[in-house]
Order: structure tokens, then C-alpha cells, then sequence
């Protein structure tokens, strides 16, 4: 016996009865505005808090194997922590940026300007810590 797809939580529920009717798939999945507005700021979160935290931990192991090992440390492992830790900021606050930025986009118009607001403070560390790693590499 098979039984066919309907009711509540059926194919036909969810694409509606002559197919799909939403412009896109995440427009019939309940709560998916709020859940892709809380992954922008768990990105935003892990650049903002997590990588210098880690930053941190990785320069203080690292000044601590020199130190033992010989009598100065060098800076230049330092400095690749320190570019690597500013690219990986840059990347989650422009991953944060483009989750944003679907969130803002699902938004029936008028959309409002208090979310425009959260797009600027979702990319400004994607913005600040790119032009550091590029002007480090700029200026001669």
C-alpha cells in the first residue's frame, strides 16, 4: 500500500499544490531568517572573539618553545600568526557579512534600517583587518 504525500509536513505542503510557489527554498522553512541571522553572528563571534583568543595562546606557546630552546625569541613566526590570525578575521566577518546579507535580503519590504546597521557592524572587521594585512604588503 502507498500511501501518498500531503497533510501537515507533506511534499504538497511544502511546494505547494502545481509546484514550487516560493521564490526560494528557504522561504518555506519555518524560523530560517532567524536561523541563518544567528549563524552571521556565531561567525561574527568567532572572528571578533575567537581568533584573537587563539592568536593569543598560539603567540604566548610559541614565545615560551623559543625561549627554552634558545636564549631570544624571533619575531617572524609572530608576525605569520599574527597575518594569519587577520586573514582568518577577515574571512568569518566576510562570512558573517554574506550570512547578513541573506538574512537582510528575506526581509519583506520595507526592511529596516536597524538591520542595514547590522550589515555595517557584521563587515567592519572583514574591512579593517584586510586593509591591515594589505598595507603591510603595499607599503615597501
Amino acid at each position: 500500500m502507498v500511501e501518498r504525500a500531503g497533510g501537515a509536513g507533506g511534499i504538497e505542503s511544502f511546494f505547494g499544490r502545481n509546484g514550487i510557489k516560493a521564490r526560494s527554498l528557504t522561504d518555506r522553512l519555518p524560523g530560517h531568517q532567524s536561523v541563518i541571522r544567528k549563524l552571521s553572528w556565531v561567525f561574527f563571534a568567532l572572528a571578533c572573539i575567537g581568533v584573537p583568543v587563539y592568536a593569543n595562546w598560539a603567540l604566548d606557546r610559541d614565545a615560551e618553545a623559543q625561549r627554552a630552546a634558545h636564549v631570544a625569541a624571533c619575531g617572524l613566526v609572530a608576525m605569520g600568526i599574527i597575518f594569519f590570525s587577520a586573514l582568518m578575521v577577515a574571512f568569518l566577518s566576510a562570512l558573517a557579512g554574506v550570512f547578513g546579507f541573506i538574512a537582510f535580503r528575506s526581509l519583506k519590504k520595507p526592511r529596516p534600517k536597524r538591520r542595514l546597521l547590522e550589515l555595517v557592524v557584521l563587515i567592519v572587521p572583514a574591512l579593517v583587518s584586510a586593509a591591515f594585512v594589505a598595507l603591510f604588503y603595499l607599503v615597501p
